[in-house]
């Protein structure tokens, strides 16, 4: 029997894509992919979706300001129709200080929606 392959966090780094919304709702799918590892804080990668939506707002001549997730490797529990939620990154914060960074993100994801963190300890 083959071993069972699970997707394994490699250096605490996730993507998620986003499609451009009101492209979206119009049946353009026009989309770009961000990756977030353990340097990555919430201001950069709001910062890297604002300056995606502003170059193709100046390239397309409209204004874009929302997006919604197409896809993403990033915990289910942390997502949203919108973007990523706030707790997303105090996961990640949490992830850097953890030695558990070798388990499945799903693992983690889960032992830290129960428990607020990784301790573990009782």
């Amino acid at each position: 029997m083959p071993p069972i392959s699970l997707k394994v966090i490699d250096m605490q780094t996730f993507s998620i894509t986003y499609y451009i919304l009101s492209l979206y709702n119009n049946g353009v799918l026009l989309d770009k992919c961000f990756t977030i590892d353990q340097n990555t804080t919430k201001e950069d990668h709001q910062e890297e979706v604002n300056e995606w939506l502003k170059e193709e707002s100046e390239e397309r001549g409209q204004l874009f300001e929302e997006v919604i997730v197409c896809d993403s490797d990033i915990p289910s529990i942390f997502i949203n129709q919108w973007s990523i939620n706030s707790e997303f990154w105090e996961f990640l914060d949490s992830l850097n200080d953890c030695s558990f960074s070798h388990l499945p993100a799903e693992v983690l994801a889960k032992l830290y929606e129960e428990n607020g963190s990784f301790d573990i300890s009782y």
